[in-house]
């Protein structure tokens, strides 16, 4: 009787063992996943930083530049109005 009491003991045991292994792989397994998915997402992030960045530049010199034909226009129309 206490023979295979020990049996019993020692597959439970086994089962556990085995269980916790099965659910520390699972966890490995998801958290890779899981990094993975934040790197892609980091790559997408730096890439529209990048891109608004280079939007902003070239929003930057077309502001400049409608400052400029602005100014210009203002003073064309300064000169020949007070003639």
């Amino acid at each position: 009787m206490s023979g295979s009491r020990l049996v019993r003991g020692t597959r439970s045991r086994l089962f556990l063992y085995v269980a916790v292994v099965v659910v520390v792989g699972m966890a490995v397994y998801v958290f890779h996943g899981a990094q993975l998915q934040l790197d892609d997402a980091r790559k997408v992030a730096d890439k529209c930083q990048q891109q608004q960045e280079s939007l902003s530049a070239q929003l930057q010199g077309k502001n400049s530049l409608l400052f400029n034909c602005t100014y210009k226009l203002q003073l064309v129309n300064y000169l020949f109005l007070s003639v």
